[in-house]
């Protein structure tokens, strides 16, 4: 990639390898016919990036996680989506978790910076990766997950809300009563997650987070948070 050249790449492969080892692991996933489609970022600090178009998006996972059986240290993967960008990590060959940092800092941080800044320029990212938990066999579930797990979402996923994936609102409501509160705190954020459209009566809804919000200080930030989506026309 020229200096000069500012078009945003549909994803990349962070990996701290030499060139042979990543060129191998290249000729086993991807395609000759997608050479045109990627090209090798060789950066500081003993990093190399694979940097892929459009039409390679997908593979990312499987470079990154093979790249990883050959190092002790985590691999990268990074992918540029304007509704879910993310950055997950490999180590030994597993997934390791999500890292909760912008993907232009984390390029630039692993020293193979795509942006404009000066490559020079010192930053500190965590890289730390999170894994999303399991659900315990007997765990209640809340639209699907486990409370711990959008804890997990809600802390290190960008764009959590896109799990929801259109959940009917009712099932919501009776989180905003329960006696422990860090549900309570779930379901203020899934409410406004949600948006107005999920609820029959958003105004029901809003006026229900107001009372949470003054009983418990704690939760105002989130209900401030939950009562803006939900005032919005648009549902936006």
């Amino acid at each position: 990639m020229t200096d000069d050249e500012t078009d945003e790449p549909a994803w990349m492969v962070i990996a701290p390898l030499a060139l042979d080892a990543i060129t191998q692991v290249i000729d086993g996933v991807l395609l000759p016919s997608s050479r045109d489609s990627w090209q090798l970022v060789e950066g500081s600090g003993g990093h190399i990036a694979i940097v892929g178009e459009l039409d390679t998006r997908g593979v990312e996972d499987r470079l990154a996680e093979e790249l990883s059986q050959q190092t002790d240290q985590p691999v990268y993967a990074l992918v540029f989506d304007e509704e879910d960008p993310r950055v997950d990590a490999f180590i030994g060959g597993e997934e390791a978790g999500v890292v909760a940092a912008n993907l232009y800092d984390v390029a630039h941080a692993l020293g193979v910076g795509i942006d404009a800044r000066d490559p020079d320029e010192s930053i500190t990212v965590d890289l730390t990766p999170h894994k999303m938990p399991d659900a315990l066999d007997d765990e209640p579930l809340i639209l699907g997950k486990s409370l711990g797990q959008w804890q997990h979402l809600m802390a290190y996923e960008l764009n959590w809300d896109l799990a929801l994936d259109d959940a009917p609102g009712d099932e919501v409501l009776p989180l905003l009563d329960d006696p422990d509160v860090a549900v309570r705190r779930v379901g203020i954020k899934l409410a406004g997650g949600l948006g107005p459209d999920a609820f029959a009566g958003a105004d029901d809804v809003i006026e229900k987070l107001h009372e949470l919000g003054e009983t418990d200080p704690t939760l105002r930030d989130d209900v401030d948070e939950a009562i803006e989506s939900l005032s919005d026309d648009d549902g936006e």
